[in-house]
């Protein structure tokens, strides 16, 4: 798995201890998948003075960041689409699933509209051989400033990508509470 090489998987699972069971194997590489890199081009005009990044406000100057998806809502076969391309008018197929992020990477739904999200980033290579897929953030749905978090809101139509996005998660999800209480160091 190309994807895994940024995270040096294959030489590092293998130091923890314990980690050789397959169904380990099996959430570091569902975690891996689940973890994207946000690019985001516009910085939202109303982040308050004490914002890290107020300074930034109204600039359309790219920032990076990464998220995790932590949730998958549903596939959803024959209602209206909410993402830019069909604008709610189309009945379409597509997979929502929400990105949780810092805060101060997508403050609000303003900048989540300017997001793009990159799953399956290794290196800039990755644009170019197609194992980079890359959606658009449509809205920030929940945000705790306190806690320099905010979750938002993305669709796919790519069947293919909705099938990877699902089955990774479903194996981070099904695997997490076991996994967590053996490696609860790592977290």
């Amino acid at each position: 798995m190309k994807h895994s090489s940024q995270f040096k998987i294959s030489k590092t699972i293998y130091c923890l201890p314990h980690v050789q069971e397959k169904k380990h194997c099996d959430v570091f590489n569902a975690m891996i998948d689940l973890t994207v890199r946000l690019r985001i081009t516009w910085t939202s005009r109303h982040r308050p003075d004490e914002d890290k990044l107020c300074s930034l406000r109204g600039s359309d100057e790219t920032r990076c960041g990464t998220g995790f998806i932590r949730f998958v809502c549903s596939s959803v076969c024959d209602e209206l689409c909410p993402c830019v391309q069909c604008d709610g008018k189309i009945r379409n197929s597509f997979l929502k699933f929400t990105v949780q992020t810092a805060q101060h990477v997508v403050y609000n739904t303003e900048e989540a509209r300017a997001a793009m999200v990159d799953l399956f980033y290794d290196d800039d290579s990755c644009r170019w051989d197609g194992i980079m897929k890359t959606v658009i953030g449509l809205e920030v749905v929940k945000s705790k400033p306190d806690r320099d978090f905010s979750y938002m809101l993305c669709v796919t139509h790519d069947k293919a990508l909705s099938e990877r996005i699902q089955s990774a998660w479903r194996c981070w999800w099904c695997q997490w509470f076991s996994f967590n209480t053996t490696y609860k160091f790592l977290f």
